[in-house]
């Protein structure tokens, strides 16, 4: 029981580890992807203001970038950068802490929004966003003269074109770079949460597994410690849950059936013991006291040849005896060899009616055979033989004197079924259910009548093991029959 208790806490733990890590990745992944989505978008809007402000005057590059309207470009603890090239390179713009330094420019990349990781010039993990566009520029200025457009004062401001470039068609490359530290330490806060929020998940699953799988096996440690309890002498002992499971309810029946089963067996061979011995212990007796008497009168001749012809017939009653229970044994441990061949089954029935005509003829019985001398079978003649005589003999034994024995056969469809009747008059519909046990005889004083009660009990079991249907039962009041169905044969047309 701690096995599967053990088993099933395994199981079960193991499939919610794997469902929350897998569940944890997923949220991690998406929470990841939404922080660092809005940390872009602020970059992107940061660009978007630095193009806002980025304009052309006449050959002049202008960015009217000012500390004072934009002071998070100079914040040491969240620091912002930007810088503004020419697509050859040449450097437009930059912020104060970038003057020195170039930021990383992917050249391929001019067109629309574009996002990378980089290390910042103060050694600290950034992120960036590029960006290329053609600046703002007013077109009637362009019709103007120069000192119109532009003041002098602001000429030191401004950036010129280089002459290479038309100043029409100029495209200038924007990077605005930002410290992702903070960023970074978010998502560790992320992850670190997760995984402690896992770990106590974790360890109130693995509490309340536990404590499930213990109360719901309790059943089972309640049927197994009844079963524990049950011996071979208190066979008659039955498994009691209060409240079981459905899912128990069926192996509680299945048990006490079984349970039953063995009780019924337990009886069965209580009684076989017990009727072998009183078989057996009359003519052991018998013998015993022919040897007796042949030692008193040894001179008496004729006194010795009548002893001797009843030993005889005493060693034949108890060879029969033997003989069966083997032939049962030998059916019953699948030890009997079926050799099978084609024959008519009425002549082997007459050949079996004969060996009883003697008895047949003191009883006044009559034999009424309508089997079809043109049915034939498919089975082991000397073991059908057997099965035969049993029920012919336990017929003419038990046939009320001056009746009529009934032989009959139906062929349904290549379904062979014998019918066996005769009248009696001490058999009731509740010896039907013992008339195929091994030495069960209505009479319990077991009169001598040369019976062993091992017929029926032999007639079933040669035919369980030839697939033949043995059946028993008084389909009018005193008329005993039984039938026997053979395996359905092709009809070959």
């Amino acid at each position: 029981m701690k096995s599967i208790r053990r088993e099933l806490t395994n199981r079960l733990l193991g499939g919610t580890a794997i469902l929350l890590i897998v569940a944890s990745a997923i949220l991690s992944i998406g929470v990841h992807s939404r922080i660092v989505g809005e940390f872009d978008r602020a970059l992107e809007s940061k660009a978007l203001a630095l193009i806002a402000l980025t304009s052309r005057e006449k050959n002049y590059i202008e960015v009217d970038y000012s500390e004072d309207e934009m002071p998070e470009l100079e914040n040491e603890e969240d620091l912002e950068f930007f810088q503004v090239f020419f697509e050859d390179g040449t450097l437009i713009e930059s912020s104060e802490d970038t003057e020195d330094e170039i930021l990383p420019v992917d050249w391929e990349e001019s067109n629309g929004f574009f996002f990378r990781n980089f290390e910042l010039p103060d050694d600290r993990r950034g992120r960036l966003v590029q960006i290329g566009f053609v600046p703002r520029f007013d077109e009637e200025d362009e019709t103007l003269p120069l000192e119109q457009v532009i003041d002098e004062g602001e000429l030191e401001e401004l950036f010129e074109i280089p002459e290479n470039i038309n100043p029409k068609t100029a495209r200038i490359i924007l990077v605005v770079a930002r410290n992702r530290e903070r960023l970074d330490q978010l998502i560790l806060f992320l992850y670190i949460a997760l995984a402690a929020v896992d770990a106590l998940l974790l360890l109130g699953i693995v509490f309340v597994t536990k404590s499930s799988i213990r109360k719901g096996l309790e059943p089972i440690d309640q049927l197994n410690a009844q079963i524990q309890t049950i011996v071979p002498e208190g066979a008659d002992q039955r498994i009691i849950l209060e409240n079981p499971p459905k899912e128990l309810q069926t192996i509680l029946n299945a048990l006490n059936q079984l349970l039953d089963n063995i009780q019924d067996a337990f009886a069965r061979e209580r009684r076989f013991s017990s009727a072998v011995a009183h078989e057996l212990r009359t003519p052991v007796a018998e013998l015993r006291m022919s040897c007796e008497t042949g030692q008193r009168w040894p001179d008496d001749v004729e006194s010795v040849k009548r002893l001797f012809r009843d030993n005889h017939e005493i060693a034949l009653h108890m060879e029969r005896i033997v003989a069966n229970l083997l032939q049962l044994t030998r059916c019953h441990n699948k030890t009997s060899i079926v050799d099978l061949e084609e024959f008519c089954v009425d002549s082997l029935v007459r050949e079996c009616w004969k060996r009883t005509s003697d008895v047949a003829s003191r009883k006044e019985l009559t034999l009424d055979d309508r089997i079809n001398p043109a049915e034939k079978v498919i089975s082991d003649k000397d073991k059908l033989e057997i099965i035969l005589q049993n029920i012919i003999d336990n017929a003419v034994s038990y046939s009320v004197t001056g009746s009529v024995v009934v032989f009959s056969s139906t062929n349904d469809d290549g379904t062979l079924t014998l019918v066996f009747e005769n009248e009696t008059n001490n058999i009731e519909e509740k010896d039907l259910e013992h008339l195929f046990e091994r030495f069960w005889r209505k009479d319990p004083a077991r009169s001598a009548d040369n019976h062993t009660g091992l017929g029926l009990a032999l007639v079933k079991a040669l035919a369980d093991l030839l697939n033949i249907d043995a059946r028993i039962a008084l389909p009018a009041t005193n008329l005993f029959q039984v039938q026997l169905t053979f395996p359905r044969r092709e009809r070959n047309d």
